[in-house]
């Protein structure tokens, strides 16, 4: 959450059918507290506000959904771009092998642990997210 974020205040006053909406920004935070809480405050539009009036507030800092969301430590980079490398079964004379696939992608979104991308990366795709050793596009590989 940060200073100009929009949050959509539910002000009361309403039925039980309606309850009016305004949109509201964020004017400030404060520092957490020694229980890790924190004061914001919302600057609400000219309205009929009264001190201590009740009022119900959201703020949505992101909201969407994705078709590929992967854990950030799959997503690599190059002068090519953003990339993961997926596992393909390939048939060779030897039977099928796990080779690794490079794939680009594009980040959508992106927090501290996930990241969601498009490109070619289909749901249920084996990504690899971590290895023992280090690997690249055409390695085989074993699958644990």
């Amino acid at each position: 959450m940060a200073v100009g974020n929009e949050s959509e205040v539910t002000t009361g006053g309403g039925s039980i059918f309606f309850n009016p909406t305004v949109t509201g920004v964020v004017s400030s935070i404060s520092q957490p507290d020694e229980n890790d809480n924190v004061t914001v405050t919302v600057a609400l539009p000219a309205g009929n506000w009264t001190a201590g009036q009740r009022v119900d507030i959201q703020v949505v800092l992101h909201s969407g959904s994705y078709d590929s969301s992967l854990p950030i430590s799959a997503i690599r980079s190059d002068n090519g771009g953003y990339f993961v490398y997926v596992i393909a079964q390939t048939s060779t004379v030897l039977g099928l092998q796990n080779e690794v696939v490079r794939v680009s992608v594009n980040i959508v979104a992106q927090d501290n642990d996930m990241v969601s991308v498009s490109g070619a990366v289909w749901p249920g795709s084996e990504v690899i997210v971590g290895s023992n050793k280090a690997v690249t596009a055409g390695d085989r590989v074993r699958v644990e």
